[in-house]
């Protein structure tokens, strides 16, 4: 189990949780939080990914997150993500975009995300 923080903001209560489950057998802490107040949930929890659900967190956030959050891996979940919807994210700053439900999509964007500042992420 890695020792980082993952957030998650999920529009649907029940899908933060199961989310908030899986995630657990990956990282270390896993914290739920509403899109009013991601910003200041990833600067305390010092969080290094962050899964955002694009019904609650708008692509215009996202980006905004991932410029000011240049150490923390953004993936975006969409109930249904496509070509178009994934090269949106993907332009806004996010690792990746996919189903909330695909945990390997989720682990493997947070391995492979390179840190802004030339660092590759070990995992």
């Amino acid at each position: 189990m890695q020792s980082i923080t993952v957030v998650v903001s999920q529009a649907d209560r029940n899908t933060a949780h199961r989310l908030e489950q899986k995630l657990r057998a990956h990282f270390h802490r896993v914290v739920l939080s509403g899109a009013e107040d991601i910003a200041n949930v990833l600067k305390q929890n010092r969080a290094s990914l962050a899964i955002l659900d694009l019904n609650v967190v708008p692509l215009e956030m996202v980006q905004e997150l991932s410029q000011k959050f240049e150490n923390v891996a953004f993936v975006c979940t969409h109930h249904a993500p496509d070509a178009e919807v994934y090269l949106a994210c993907v332009q806004a700053g996010a690792a990746d975009c996919c189903h909330a439900s695909d945990i390997p999509s989720i682990v493997r964007a947070y391995r492979s995300a390179p840190m802004r500042h030339g660092q590759a992420v070990a995992a």
